[in-house]
């Protein structure tokens, strides 16, 4: 039979309450008296649940990850996996459990945020920004709940971002160092934040050569792959082709790769295309396609590390862009 804490204190000659102040590391306890505890428990090989420790710190030991969990959201934002799995390692090197948890719901249902306080199911949350952030953020605040937002938000809310305006400038340079001059650039969406700190950066290196863009930005409306075939017909209608594609996400950027290739384009030499991202289509595509491949991992990593340093400091606030990425050059922009 497992030991209990009632062995614990029974070995170590104190009461309940002492083990579970050493437990929690709070309270006036000698030196002496935290390792005779602390002594019993390896020996009667004794290990608190998760749920007692939390009783006695007055914690769940549990961070909420926020995001849309509706049916086909992997296809509409394929990265979030890559961003909870940065999340749940630096999580679990501090023995905390995630939670994930729908942010549409959430949203909806105005009682939710107030009852996830109530029941202290959460010491803190991370939120993955998407239109229905700002609602959320302002029932976070309004019940003093802990929280970071992967993604920039204006106010004072802790956030840490991918630096995309920089990204942009990496994978416009890459296309002018192999001599490609017409330049233009496709969006996912033109509300989208992703898209339009692209377009900044693409748009300052080509200013910064003395170059404008080929054509105005084209947008799609959700960056999907099936969408690619009708904005290659708008670029068809141009005056005259480009002979480079900055796109915003790969799976555009694959779609839009197949469909000049049916038009008996020759990707690379004739029609270069780069876009960002490694997963999930860039290593895919024949020829494979060039990325600036952001470090989403890191990215979730660093989301978690900052909440924790949130909840050892409330008043704590951090607005960071993170400049990890790797550029891969592929065939689809090599002349």
């Amino acid at each position: 039979m497992a030991a209990t804490i009632h062995d614990v204190a029974r070995l170590a000659g104190v009461a309940i309450s002492t083990v579970s102040k050493v437990m929690s590391d709070s309270g006036r306890i000698s030196e002496q008296t935290r390792t005779r505890v602390r002594d019993a428990m390896q020996q009667l090989d004794y290990h608190p649940s998760r749920h007692a420790r939390g009783l006695a710190r007055n914690c769940s030991d549990t961070i909420g990850v926020l995001m849309p969990l509706q049916r086909n959201s992997a296809f509409a934002n394929p990265y979030v996996f890559e961003i909870l799995c940065g999340i749940e390692r630096y999580c679990a090197s501090q023995h905390y459990s995630v939670l994930l948890l729908d942010a549409d719901a959430l949203q909806q249902e105005p009682k939710s945020v107030a009852r996830l306080v109530a029941e202290r199911k959460v010491d803190g949350v991370i939120l993955h920004a998407d239109d229905k952030a700002p609602a959320l953020l302002r029932q976070f605040s309004e019940h003093d709940l802990p929280h970071l937002v992967i993604g920039r938000q204006p106010g004072p809310h802790s956030w840490v971002d991918i630096d995309n305006r920089h990204a942009g400038q990496l994978a416009t340079q890459h296309l002018l160092q192999q001599g490609y001059r017409r330049l233009q650039f496709v969006g996912n969406h033109a509300a989208d934040t992703i898209s339009t700190d692209r377009l900044a950066g693409f748009a300052q290196t080509l200013a910064e050569q003395g170059l404008a863009p080929h054509a105005p930005a084209l947008f799609a409306t959700g960056g999907q792959y099936g969408e690619a075939a009708a904005l290659w017909q708008q670029l068809r209608q141009q005056p005259t082709l480009p002979d480079a594609l900055l796109v915003a996400g790969n799976p555009l950027a694959a779609g839009l790769l197949a469909a000049a290739q049916h038009d008996g384009l020759n990707i690379g030499p004739t029609l270069g295309i780069a876009s960002f991202d490694n997963y999930p289509y860039a290593e895919q595509t024949q020829p494979p396609l060039s990325v600036v491949d952001i470090d989403l991992f890191a990215l979730g990593e660093q989301a978690a590390r900052e909440l924790f340093l949130q909840l050892a400091k409330p008043s704590r606030l951090v607005q960071s862009l993170l400049l990890e990425m790797q550029l891969f050059a592929r065939p689809s922009s090599q002349r």
